[in-house]
């Protein structure tokens, strides 16, 4: 009983926001206002500020103070400067307004945070010891009312000003090596004492948390709710039921079979032992909460709103269409699909939904006619709720039928919105890829509703009719369509005459030396490259691991030849008279939110295509790069890596014994053990923007060190390459 009014109330969310209005021109959330400095500083700067103040040697040693302040800087920098970060966008505005109502009576532990919203579905949100709490698109998107996320805002708050980061640092490090009164414990053990601390935080959080709730005078009710909806959070706001007929019409219905027959309720979390989680069970943190409110006197009237209602549904419709966005760049087709279903009860026409409605099914053929299925399609048994009746039907349709199934929902969706050009670019790729993969004979459609045979129910079936006789009339509509009919026409054509060359050119083959075959798809490689004079480029990015040093000292060395290796791309770019501009301002100097924001954009684009291991496909960042690509006078955008690794190697005591006495090779095995593996990895790939393709790629792996003159003989030719 109460598993189910709980999902009732969850289900209300999306329904209950009536005021809001996404704008029809929205594209996707961006960064707004100045750059915050947590954006804007390098981080051996914060590293050696965090060093210098010393406010973590009270609770660590020199060394792991180093180490700790080390790991925490880089680690968030490295995600405040993923392009997956959002600051001074409506929903990071709106949770610090909240914030400020927490601590209207703690202005000192306000000046220590921010806010910043990070590109995930996920529903989470987390503090770090710097004073930055992020918040999810998830969470925003999700959370039932203002005093639920208040509350979440309050408990990570708590796990700031308890310093929990730190402690659990310094208590993980002493257990797991083994110190003071952990030395007797296996290794096991020493695990779960780990996970248990995780636990007492979690209790103590909720509590100062509690407080902090209770004093900004938010409903102490919605404390205990907020648990409920952490609960059942990995569900969809809203639980329509699509099934085989939502795609179909007069002339084209899909089996009954694709029908599930029984979806999985949401399951309730037990009240189970959790002696062995990393955090408490919900029920108990709900019965710590409940014993909270049995020693004050709780006002039921309390106010469930005090920042703004119109604010937080407007912020909550902007974060569900993000997170549509999120799902089609981490190719969730499914889950796009189905969300942007339940978006679209009170914006049927919105251009956004529209687009990434084709776009989810258009990535599902792609996908499925570059065997990569199992990318977007998981087990559906182990999805809940109505959404698992379309996880069933997508798993259930075969490559030809989700083919047959694309063109017409593709079609039919641009002809009734024909002033969209992205539906377009979708509709004639999901032909080509139709013409390409579908292999169905040449007359096997009909294109006339009068040409349908009508069959004789009074004579018995002497054939057994194909498993894909139903399609056979899928395209009756559009057939009626000259658009349609011309590009079916011209599509077909043009692939039979492809097979064709493709034929002959098999036949020629034979009659040419292997040697030779191989130069010439080599050559013709060579010559399909491009020659550019100006060059969109993500910053080079340069990875060493070296096991003998420690943290802080390999993470500063990174940044420095970084920073470097930026500075030598661009002194070889100059040289060729290549024009050459990085989007990102890693270098921190110049950055302005415009840049960060197209960093942003290229980077969600590069995330979306390289998913995809074809060739030719259509990104949905893509409706939104031709700003990008006309502000920098070019479609090419650049990726540079460096990787270097340095290990030491494990030494055997029986070789260096046996090596003893055969004391002749006792010099070499010594010079061997002393010498550590070495290994550099270097990789210069070029996209196209406007069409998808991956233009060049140069990759080079060596078994030695790092050595900047041969990296630099590299990135020279490639950048010359790629030059007129």
């Amino acid at each position: 009983m109460k598993r189910g009014l709980i999902f009732s109330l969850l289900i209300l969310g999306i329904r209950s926001i009536s005021f809001a209005q996404v704008p029809k021109d929205f594209g996707r959330i961006n960064c707004d206002g100045p750059v915050p400095e947590n954006f804007s500083k390098l981080s051996v700067d914060k590293y050696r500020a965090d060093v210098n103040t010393g406010k973590h040697r009270a609770k660590l040693s020199k060394k792991k103070a180093r180490e700790y302040a080390a790991i925490s800087t880089y680690s968030i920098d490295n995600m405040l400067m993923s392009g997956n970060v959002l600051y001074g966008d409506p929903l990071s505005r709106y949770a610090t307004k909240i914030m400020e109502k927490l601590l209207a009576n703690d202005q000192e532990t306000l000046d220590k945070l921010r806010i910043y919203t990070l590109k995930s579905n996920q529903v989470n949100a987390f503090s770090t010891d710097q004073g930055i709490l992020f918040i999810t698109i998830g969470l925003m998107g999700k959370v039932e009312n203002e005093a639920q996320l208040a509350f979440v805002l309050a408990h990570e708050i708590a796990h700031f000003k308890k310093n929990h980061n730190l402690t659990a640092y310094k208590k993980k490090t002493d257990i797991m090596s083994g110190k003071s009164g952990y030395r007797h414990l296996s290794m096991e053990e020493r695990l779960l004492k780990t996970l248990s601390h995780s636990r007492e935080a979690e209790f103590e959080a909720d509590e100062l948390g509690f407080e902090i709730f209770n004093d900004a005078g938010y409903n102490l009710l919605q404390a205990n709710a907020a648990f409920d909806f952490l609960l059942y959070s990995y569900l969809p706001m809203d639980d329509p039921k699509i099934g085989p007929d939502f795609f179909g019409d007069a002339y084209f219905k899909l089996p009954a079979n694709y029908q599930i027959k029984e979806i999985n309720l949401p399951a309730e979390e037990d009240d189970v032992d959790d002696s062995e989680l990393t955090h408490p069970n919900v029920h108990k943190r709900q019965e710590k909460i409940d014993n909270f409110m049995d020693e004050m006197k709780v006002d039921t009237s309390a106010r469930i709103y005090i920042v703004s209602r119109q604010e937080f549904e407007r912020v909550k419709e902007l974060a569900c269409f993000e997170m549509v966005s999120t799902y089609l760049k981490n190719n969730n087709f499914i889950s796009s699909f189905y969300l942007v279903q339940i978006l679209k009860k009170k914006y049927p026409h919105h251009p956004f939904l529209i687009s990434a409605e084709c776009m989810s099914i258009y990535g599902m053929q792609r996908y499925d006619n570059n065997e990569q299925k199992s990318d977007y399609n998981p087990d559906y048994k182990e999805v809940e709720g109505e959404q698992q009746a379309l996880f069933f039907l997508f798993s259930k349709l075969r490559k030809k039928e989700l083919n047959v199934l694309a063109v017409k929902f593709l079609w039919e969706k641009s002809l009734q919105y024909p002033d969209n050009d992205f539906l377009k670019k979708l509709r004639q790729q999901s032909l080509t890829d139709f013409a390409e993969h579908a292999d169905f004979r040449t007359r096997f459609f009909y294109t006339d509703v009068s040409k349908i045979p009508v069959v004789d129910t009074t004579k018995a079936i002497k054939k057994r009719p194909s498993k894909y006789a139903y399609c056979a009339t899928a395209f009756i509509k559009l057939f009626g369509d000259s658009t349609f009919a011309n590009a079916y026409k011209a599509t077909m054509k043009s692939e039979k005459q492809k097979d064709e060359e493709e034929d002959g050119d098999d036949e020629g083959d034979t009659e040419v030396a292997e040697g030779s075959r191989e130069e010439s798809d080599e050559m013709e490689e060579v010559n399909k490259r491009p020659k550019l004079d100006t060059l969109m480029m993500l910053s080079p990015r340069f990875f060493k691991v070296d096991n003998r040093k420690s943290v802080s000292n390999q993470m500063i060395k990174s940044e420095l030849e970084e920073i470097a290796l930026n500075n030598r791309v661009q002194s070889f770019a100059d040289a060729l008279s290549l024009e050459l501009t990085y989007v990102d301002c890693r270098d921190k100097n110049s950055l302005t939110t415009e840049k960060f924001n197209e960093y942003a954009l290229l980077v969600d684009w590069l995330i979306e295509r390289t998913q995809f291991e074809g060739e030719n496909f259509t990104c949905f960042n893509s409706r939104l790069t031709e700003n990008v690509m006309e502000h920098y006078n070019t479609n090419y955008l650049a990726v540079n890596t460096v990787w270097s690794a340095i290990e030491k190697k494990e030494f055997n005591i029986g070789t260096l014994v046996l090596c003893i006495f055969l004391y002749p090779t006792l010099p070499f095995y010594i010079y061997y053990q002393l010498t550590p593996y070495q290994e550099t990895e270097y990789t210069f790939v070029l996209f196209n923007l406007r069409t998808g393709e991956l233009e060049y790629v140069d990759y080079k792996f060596f078994k030695s060190k790092y050595r900047k003159d041969m990296i630099n003989a590299h990135l020279y030719n490639s950048l010359n390459q790629i030059k007129k």
